[in-house]
């Protein structure tokens, strides 16, 4: 897989991420009001990094495409009838925050690779 495709998985991924914290965090202000479970689908993306991976061939630019379209695409999957679970609504923001961190050291150290590559140190 090129450094290219590399730094698109993670950056992908790392949007996923943030989508995932970004619903567990309006999931858990809307407690108070009665609020019900409610998430992102996510599964056109994970297939896209998943193509990706496949194929280490695939030009960065279109699993860019593919990434952008599946985000803005994700459909919310609600249930109404299911009253919130705030503690899973918590630990479903805690692992998105740890999902985040990790890649975002993935990402340092691709970046650090880069720059022994470029020093030549």
């Amino acid at each position: 897989m090129s450094l290219a495709l590399t730094t698109e998985a993670i950056s992908l991924a790392l949007d996923v991420a943030q989508a995932r914290a970004q619903a567990a965090s309006r999931a858990i202000a809307d407690a108070p009001m009665g609020g019900t479970t409610s998430h992102p689908d996510f599964s056109a993306a994970l297939g896209a990094l998943r193509e990706a991976a496949a194929d280490p061939s695939m030009p960065a630019t279109q699993l860019r495409a593919l990434g952008e379209t599946a985000l803005r695409a994700a459909p919310m999957t609600s249930s109404p009838a299911q009253p919130l679970d705030l503690d899973r609504a918590v630990s479903d923001l805690a692992l998105a925050n740890l999902d985040y961190r990790a890649l975002t050291e993935g990402l340092n150290h691709q970046f650090g690779l880069m720059r022994l590559a470029i020093g030549g140190k």
